[in-house]
């Protein structure tokens, strides 16, 4: 059974409402690939290239696990020092 065959099985027995929803979504799963190029949005980068701002829009749930931005900026550089100094075998 193909993916699109079982997904239809899926939604079969999914009450209207429900259907709304899932149609709303599959419309903007299509237009944030067309706005991608058309290219699948985990497909593997090469190493050693960065990604762009505008690929890592809407990746995340907003705000960031319910913390405040700049507290999630400062942890995050707290955490990213912290690495740093640990992979040097600094104390």
């Amino acid at each position: 059974m193909s993916t699109k065959e079982a997904l239809l099985h899926e939604l079969e027995d999914v009450p209207e409402p429900v259907l709304n929803e899932v149609l709303d979504f599959a419309r903007f799963l299509r237009a944030k690939l067309r706005a991608e190029g058309g290219r699948e949005a985990a497909a593997p980068r090469p190493a050693g290239k960065r990604r762009q701002w505008r690929e890592l829009k809407g990746l995340l749930p907003f705000p960031i696990c319910g913390e405040d931005a700049q507290a999630w900026v400062s942890r995050s550089r707290r955490e990213s020092d912290e690495r740093r100094v640990l992979s040097r075998g600094q104390p």
